[in-house]
């Protein structure tokens, strides 16, 4: 799949408003030694499929992420681990005399690294870039009023046939993106995510320091 340029666009022009945005009475860095941070969100603008088959409806990703600051020597820049966890639905119904539901669902589990930089202008403002790893889980399910799907020429047969009712696969990517501070403690956040199973989409959300 290729990039969504103007979503990349979209992420491009929205942390660059946040940089311009007048920094308040708040501590001097967002992003220090042992911070906690855990976001909610959802992913925009990606298509994740197994096959090649057009006309599936699917749901946005939503993400549910967590990152503490764990190396923080000083100067301007700190580094973070954590992980994050997603969910998204793919499915198509179609009749040609018998009614059919294929459905994909997925499910996420990725592990995260990520370099911070801290803005000396803005203490509002955390950007961020970092790289990504872990596993996709994959369930399959066609439901039909046909009682011939399971035979070879059958219209239902592909969609029967597509993959196994589980199955999954190693991702990996990055991510390029920025957290906005409206407290010393609550947020907003856009990414842009790209993987290297081509599911490269838009991130946002809010999130919250513990």
């Amino acid at each position: 799949m290729k990039v969504n340029y103007s979503l990349c666009s979209l992420l491009c022009i929205s942390l660059f408003a946040f940089s311009t945005i007048a920094s308040a009475q708040m501590s001097n860095e967002m992003f220090s030694k042992g911070d906690n941070i855990l976001g909610v969100g959802v992913g925009l603008g990606g298509t994740y499929s197994y096959g090649s088959s057009t006309g599936y409806t699917q749901s946005p990703s939503y993400l549910l992420t967590y990152e503490n600051a764990t190396i923080d020597p000083g100067g301007s820049v700190a580094v973070g681990f954590g992980g994050y966890v997603s969910y998204l639905t793919s499915s198509l119904n179609w009749n040609d005399g018998y009614s059919y539901s294929d459905k994909y669902t997925f499910e996420f589990l990725m592990a995260r690294a990520a370099l911070h930089y801290k803005v000396k202008f803005s203490a509002k403002i955390d950007p961020y870039i970092g790289a990504t790893a872990g596993y996709a889980f994959a369930q399959h399910k066609l439901e039909t009023s046909d009682p011939n799907y399971m035979h070879r020429g059958d219209p239902g047969y592909s969609a029967y046939s597509a993959e196994p009712a589980n199955s999954g696969t190693v991702q990996f990517g990055g991510f390029l993106g920025a957290r906005y501070y409206f407290t010393d403690k609550f947020g907003i956040w856009a990414e842009l995510v790209v993987m290297n199973n081509a599911y490269n989409y838009i991130g946002l959300g809010v999130n919250i320091k513990l």
